[in-house]
């Protein structure tokens, strides 16, 4: 079974160093991050939208995801390190997995806490380009934004058939990497 893991949350909040993490400890894991991909094409992961970056950043992302996709086989486990801050977005994501043939499309949903997500994101390159009321704002907008991640649990449906799963994730774990131990059930 082909299982992608989209990794969702503020910026500061862990994402790609916990995506790091699982991959360290599971190598037969693929990764995909986008700021690497911005980074290696762009030379920045802070692109010019007026010179249609973002557009063509997408389309080398999109590529990515596919190749990767169709050559990991069909035991594929891959972590989606990706913006996904609005639900038009998660579920631009999830149909593009679905067409790729993804049969389990699980979402990560980070629930850290803001002083934390402050504090982490001060240690990352560039963070300079952002004062505290911008990350606290990217913060509280992002929140406020998943609904669709959240309220996921309220919506268990015991017959799915009647339902079209295309623009919706198949489960979702809400995880606090701030925590020491994650107990109780493996991730991958």
């Amino acid at each position: 079974m082909k299982i992608v893991y989209l990794i969702s949350g503020p910026r500061g909040s862990g994402k790609s160093t916990f995506a790091e993490m699982i991959k360290k400890n599971n190598p037969e894991v693929a990764v995909i991050n986008e700021d690497e991909i911005k980074l290696a094409h762009f030379g920045s992961i802070y692109l010019d939208s007026d010179a249609g970056d973002h557009i063509f950043a997408r389309y080398l992302l999109e590529q990515e995801i596919k190749k990767t996709v169709e050559s990991a086989g069909n035991s594929a486990k891959i972590i989606l390190d990706v913006w996904n801050g609005f639900s038009g977005s998660r579920s631009k994501i999830i149909r593009f997995l679905r067409r790729l043939e993804v049969e389990c499309i699980i979402c990560w949903y980070f629930i850290v806490p803001l002083n934390i997500c402050l504090q982490w994101f001060r240690t990352k390159k560039d963070c300079d380009k952002y004062s505290d009321a911008m990350v606290i704002g990217d913060y509280n907008l992002f929140h406020k934004e998943a609904d669709d991640i959240r309220s996921w649990k309220d919506e268990l449906i015991e017959d799915w058939s009647y339902y079209s799963l295309e623009g919706r994730f198949d489960g979702v774990y809400f995880i606090n990497p701030a925590q020491q131990t994650l107990s109780g059930f493996a991730l991958i």
